[in-house]
């Protein structure tokens, strides 16, 4: 077998049904392969959608009850067979020649073992406002092209991102793992970077990855993703989990770097600034900072964030849960209940504590 694809998906079947469709029209006859769609939910719309594929492509349904992307992901390694795994999101749109290009380039760069490829947007109708190419895409929307050239990664180069890389059978066969503790779950408050931090692990090894340029997937944007609320969630997410040691410090004022509070400040007179002068680039862009350094803060102990900056005006309408979900787990920070790898363990349930009554 040349090689494995791997996806993790929880409860949408028909962005999944869009993703296997494209799978469907991949062009690579000389190669062998296989497909794991790992259901974190254990959905029978999901199992349905893959079932319908069973005749069209090398596809396999795994179901791993435990929640987490990485657990499902961690679940399908020892089902595939591949020489090469490849590891994808059940959200993108592959080009036909994805599996070659992943393929080929693995063969021209036999010494190294990851390998990331190039990810573009598939709008829902045209590109926003602010441009295709506008620099927060790529973190807003998981875009990915560090270099028009085929070289491997250097220092400040963000790394492969999920939708789109692929690791040699030897790594796993090391014992390597993705962490479980970080990543997507089944709430709407988690940390991101799952697969960053694996491959950061990998890095710091000696496994510097490859970026193939011709090897590309389009990322489904969906239309909610493009409101202020979901730029503004997403950007909370992201700076839940930007967090350096200049952002924990000794001294803190309400449990927060002071650093922080003031770049939280800046950030919200921006964002009023920006919607009372009606400049439409600058009201996407402050809301959105803004939301990154209020994740920063949660991440780093603030008791609690004021419920107005979370909630005013319209990007954060309707996400209650996320600011109530944010205010545990700053009580929890400072009570000390999370200590480094261990966070993600307890995250879950107190938040679930909390929400019933129980985490005051």
């Amino acid at each position: 077998m040349n090689l494995s694809i791997v996806l993790a998906t929880f409860k949408r079947p028909d962005i999944l049904n869009r993703t296997l469709d494209s799978f469907c029209h991949l062009a690579c006859p000389d190669l062998k392969w296989e497909l794991w769609v790992v259901d974190n939910a254990d959905d029978s719309d999901t199992r349905e959608v893959v079932d319908s594929y069973s005749d069209k492509i090398p596809a396999y349904y795994l179901v791993e009850p435990k929640a987490g992307k990485n657990n499902a992901l961690n679940r399908a390694l020892a089902k595939t067979k591949g020489q090469l795994l490849v590891f994808t999101d059940d959200d993108i749109l592959a080009k036909p020649d994805w599996l070659l290009q992943l393929w080929e380039g693995a063969q021209r760069w036999p010494d190294h073992k990851v390998f990331g490829g190039r990810i573009v947007a598939d709008w829902p109708d045209e590109p926003p406002f602010w441009g295709d190419d506008h620099p927060l895409n790529q973190s807003l929307f998981s875009l990915h092209c560090p270099s028009p050239e085929e070289r491997p990664y250097r220092e400040g180069d963000f790394l492969p991102y999920g939708p789109n890389m692929a690791v040699r059978r030897e790594i796993f066969d090391l014992g390597y793992k993705f962490n479980p503790d970080i990543g997507p779950t089944n709430s709407t408050i988690y940390r991101m970077g799952s697969e960053t931090e694996f491959l950061q692990r990998l890095k710091d090894d000696g496994y510097t990855p490859v970026f193939l340029p011709k090897a590309v997937v389009k990322h489904q944007i969906r239309p909610e993703q493009l409101t202020p609320v979901g730029l503004n969630r997403r950007n909370f997410r992201v700076g839940l989990s930007d967090i350096t040691p200049e952002d924990t410090p000794d001294r803190r004022i309400l449990g927060c770097a002071p650093h922080l509070w003031k770049q939280l400040t800046q950030a919200r007179f921006a964002a009023v600034s920006a919607a009372a002068t009606g400049n439409r680039l600058k009201a996407f862009e402050t809301p959105v900072a803004s939301g990154g350094f209020a994740g920063k803060c949660t991440h780093s102990g603030i008791m609690l964030v004021s419920k107005s900056h979370l909630i005013c005006k319209n990007y954060w309408k309707g996400s209650h849960e996320e600011f109530i979900s944010g205010r545990c787990h700053h009580a929890l920070l400072q009570r000390g209940r999370y200590a480094g790898r261990d966070a993600g363990k307890h995250r879950g349930a107190e938040l679930r504590r909390f929400l019933s009554g129980g985490c005051q």
